[in-house]
C-alpha cells in the first residue's frame, strides 16, 4: 500500500486552506486589504483550529478511498 497519495492530499487541502483562512481573516482585510474587519468571512486569523483536523479528515478518507483490497497477492497466495 503507498502512502503517498493520501499524504499528498491532506498537505495541498491543509496548505490551501489555510491560505484562504488567513486571506478571508479579519486581520487581512485590515491589514492587506484596507477594508473593515467586521465585513470578513471568518472570525479569527489563526486557521489550525479548523485546517488540521480537515487535513486528517482528508488524510483519512483518501485512504479509505484508495486503499487496494487484500484477498489476494501478487503470487496467488
Amino acid at each position: 500500500m503507498s502512502i503517498g497519495l493520501p499524504v499528498i492530499a491532506a498537505i495541498i487541502v491543509g496548505m490551501l486552506s489555510s491560505l484562504a483562512w488567513i486571506l478571508l481573516s479579519a486581520q487581512a482585510y485590515r491589514d492587506v486589504y484596507n477594508l473593515d474587519p467586521a465585513k470578513a468571512l471568518v472570525p479569527f486569523s489563526q486557521p489550525a483550529i479548523v485546517t488540521i483536523p480537515l487535513g486528517f479528515a482528508v488524510l483519512v478518507l483518501v485512504s479509505l478511498l484508495t486503499q487496494r483490497s487484500h484477498g489476494k497477492t501478487a503470487s496467488g497466495i
